[in-house]
């Protein structure tokens, strides 16, 4: 999932703050469901990469598409095992595709590297050979966002023992609980850790973030306390204020049009807006010195035109408010 997120930054499709759906994907052939089983509605990209949310990075891989996806990480050092002939779909973003712990460590090295992943080397003397799978950019957003990634109470404890260590890091568990994965990205190692039986039979109740994890930052606590310091930012990279639900910078959103506001990272100043918004603005008219909503032939007022932005149809269940125009309309009096 974060190669995804990366590769979609890197073709100008998500900002870190992009708003994405969690929610049933209706009329889809594919319809898998959250690890938690529930929904949460609009989420960030920021969140649904941190949180792991599996509906979003469907639909974003669903964008960037599965071969193109499964392409770019072999070229950076990542070659998939799929089932089949049928090639990549959008099950190999939920782990319908086997990978070795030596490659997922190869590539999530790239984080901390401006985007050129390395092989592991085994001796002081083995050559160092780069291939490039993301922008400086995007690699640095991406291990930023895990950074910050909020830990589990078992792990926070663990965390302040780690000094001024700043790691980005991901866990996953796979189906049937055969694996508990965690990998964590440092500027200076990258450390993998997998969790499971060599028959391959599950092992319920242990999951990446209960039973990888601590080991990972226990390794991370002996071979590198750290100063603190973080893999450079790239000039490409900037903060936008930018306005949900469109997803475009603030400063482009007229009045009814940023229900929300929030700081994203940005790749070359461009600020994409959200995919599949699939509406268009609500036309109201309000009045131009209460700013309440009239009705255009209403007597008395200064009715003012106004584009007011609607949610995506498919978030609209789980807003907690109705955060569309909600004032009283104003009736003239005959």
């Amino acid at each position: 999932k974060p190669f995804l997120y990366g590769l979609a930054l890197d073709e100008g499709l998500i900002h870190s703050e992009s708003l994405l759906t969690d929610a049933p994907r209706t009329g889809s052939a594919y319809r898998p469901g959250n690890f938690s089983g529930g929904f949460n509605g609009p989420v960030s990209a920021t969140e649904a990469l941190q949180r792991s949310l599996n509906i979003p990075a469907v639909d974003l891989l669903e964008q960037l598409g599965p071969q193109q996806f499964a392409a770019r990480l072999q070229q950076g050092g990542l070659k998939l095992v799929i089932p089949g002939d049928e090639g990549p779909g959008l099950a190999v973003i939920l782990g319908g595709a086997g990978a070795t712990l030596e490659q997922l460590v190869t590539v999530y090295s790239a984080l901390a590297r401006n985007g050129q992943s390395a092989p592991l080397r085994y001796r002081e003397d083995d050559p160092l050979q780069e291939r490039f799978l993301l922008e400086p950019g995007s690699a640095w957003i991406v291990w930023k966002i895990l950074q910050s990634a909020p830990r589990p109470d078992r792990l926070r404890t663990l965390h302040q023992t780690l000094g001024q260590q700043s790691i980005a890091w991901k866990t996953g568990t796979s189906y049937g609980f055969r694996d508990a994965w965690s990998i964590g990205v440092s500027s200076r190692y990258s450390v993998g850790v997998w969790v499971g039986r060599p028959d391959g039979t599950p092992m319920p109740g242990h999951f990446g973030a209960e039973t990888a994890a601590p080991l990972m930052f226990d390794i991370f606590q002996q071979i590198d306390r750290g100063d603190g310091s973080e893999p450079q930012q790239p000039a490409s990279v900037s903060q936008r204020m930018i306005c949900w639900p469109l997803g475009t910078e603030i400063s482009r959103n007229g009045a009814g049009q940023c229900e929300q506001q929030r700081t994203a990272w940005v790749l070359d100043d461009t600020v994409p807006p959200t995919l599949n918004a699939g509406r268009n603005p609500l036309p109201l008219w309000v009045d131009s010195n209460t700013g309440k909503r009239v009705t255009p032939l209403c007597d008395g007022v200064q009715a003012q035109a106004r584009d007011v932005v609607l949610w995506p149809a498919s978030i609209e269940p789980w807003l907690k408010t109705v955060t569309t125009f909600s004032v009283p309309i104003q009736r003239s009096k005959k």
